[in-house]
């Protein structure tokens, strides 16, 4: 084999792996890393969404993003149930705190730390209640209707992006 032809094989070869090794990243972004398969979020009114972006990542945020300067009210993480109508959007949620077993800063739910929020989509404001008595008298001050029944997030597991 002459010299031309083994210079030529090694070009092929460095151009395929030079093609090969971006596809693999490209591939693995899309199948392995990222957002999960159960992972969405869905349309509430006033332009929010609920967003789950991972297991205990559920919020409630503004869907054109976040201006420092003049923050719009979010319903942190974890959101675990939900309601909502044109004007108002309810939300139940568990504090975050650290995963005794993580050394890498993970969080789980603390189900004896929950609250309730009550968005006003048309002002907009928030009120956040420590308790259900505190969120049902919130409602009937604002007169939210009585229709409007919290439901576990899961139930809204329909992607829109």
């Amino acid at each position: 084999m002459t010299k031309i032809k083994k210079v030529k094989i090694g070009l092929i070869i460095l151009l395929s792996l030079i093609l090969l090794i971006p596809s693999c990243f490209f591939l693995m972004g899309v199948i392995g890393f990222g957002p999960g398969p159960a992972d969405y979020a869905y349309d509430l009114p006033g332009g929010y969404w609920l967003v789950r972006s991972s297991v205990h990542e559920i919020s409630i945020t503004p869907k054109e993003g976040y201006d420092p300067r003049n923050p719009p009210p979010i319903i942190p993480a974890k959101v675990v149930e939900v309601a909502f109508d044109d004007r108002y959007i309810l939300a139940k949620r568990y504090e975050l705190k650290p995963d005794p077993r993580s050394t890498n800063g993970y969080e789980i739910p603390d189900e004896t730390k929950e609250s309730y929020y009550i968005l006003d989509t048309s002002v907009p404001k928030m009120y956040m209640c420590s308790n259900l008595d505190e969120f049902n008298e919130k409602r009937k001050t604002l007169k939210v209707p009585e229709t409007l029944k919290l439901k576990d997030v899961a139930s809204y597991n329909v992607p829109t992006r």
